[in-house]
Parts: C-alpha cells; sequence; structure tokens
C-alpha cells in the first residue's frame, strides 16, 4: 500500500519524533537495543511511520508516545529507507501485537505488511546483522498482506 504524505502531514509527525526524543534526552534515558545512531534520527523517522500506518488503516494517531505502549491503536510500527528490509522483531516486543513493516523514499511511504510478535518470533529469523543488536528479521515474503490486517481489525471494531 502506496502512502503519499503532505508536506504539512510531514512536519508535524517529525515534530512529535523529535518531542519525544527531547523528553528522552531530558529524561536521561539511553536509545534501546544498543543502537548508536542519533536518536534523534530514530523516533523522528519511528514517528512519521506510525504516522503512515494510521494514515493507511484511517485510524487515529496521536503522536503521544510512552515506553512501553504500542505505536497506533494497538500496532507496532517499523520502518527503514531501505525498501527491501526485512521486519525486526526483538525478544522481549509483544507476541501478540501485530508488527507493521514500512519503507520509504522521500515522501513516498509503502506500507508492506504485517506478523505478529509471536510468528516472527522464529528460530529462522534470528540474526545479528550488526555486532551485539541481536533480533529477528523477517523477510517481506514472509509477511501477510496490509489488507488482510485491514480486516482483521474491521472485525475487532466493527
Amino acid at each position: 500500500m502506496h502512502i503519499r504524505l503532505t508536506p504539512a502531514e510531514y512536519v508535524h509527525a517529525a515534530h512529535a519524533g523529535f518531542m519525544r526524543q527531547a523528553s528522552n534526552t531530558c529524561k536521561g534515558r539511553i536509545d534501546a537495543y544498543g543502537y548508536s545512531g542519533i536518536g534523534y534520527d530514530l523516533h523522528i523517522q519511528g514517528a512519521i511511520a506510525e504516522f503512515v500506518v494510521a494514515k493507511a488503516m484511517r485510524l487515529f494517531w496521536t503522536g503521544l508516545s510512552a515506553v512501553g505502549a504500542s505505536d497506533v491503536a494497538g500496532l507496532q510500527v517499523r520502518s527503514s529507507a531501505n525498501h527491501n528490509y526485512r521486519l525486526i522483531v526483538h525478544p522481549g516486543d509483544p507476541d501478540d501485537a501485530p508488527f507493521v513493516l514500512v519503507t520509504w523514499n522521500g515522501l513516498e511511504y509503502v506500507v508492506r505488511g504485517w506478523v505478529y510478535g509471536s510468528d516472527a518470533k522464529q528460530q529462522q529469523y534470528w540474526q545479528e546483522p550488526v555486532k551485539g543488536r541481536p533480533a529477528y528479521f523477517v523477510p517481506q515474503s514472509d509477511i501477510h498482506s496490509i489488507d488482510e490486517l485491514q480486516e482483521i481489525l474491521n472485525g475487532v471494531i466493527a
């Protein structure tokens, strides 16, 4: 599912990500899972991907974040600027949550699909492509269509 953000939508979501990292910095929090990049990049990109999922699925997105909370209406969102990227799930992630993969190039985003946390946590997906940061990496060929998730959500919400 392809989603194009307007400049205003992009700035709105990016600002939410900036505020998250600013809050974390003020509270002395460190980035999770051994991430050593720039935290602002991670939070801005993550917030934009969450906004994209909310827009694609017609769900409300507050932009607020709390440690351990879902990203969008019970969904967990993962993203990458690489369109061939795999969906990453960490051992401590919730088993019963749907994880959604978003990739992008500029203002063009693709909601690739989803998988439940428990289905992602299979030995065949366990890898450590970055030393010290092992996780489950589910290839796009093994994730479900986003349309299927929309049908599930419609059944739950209706």
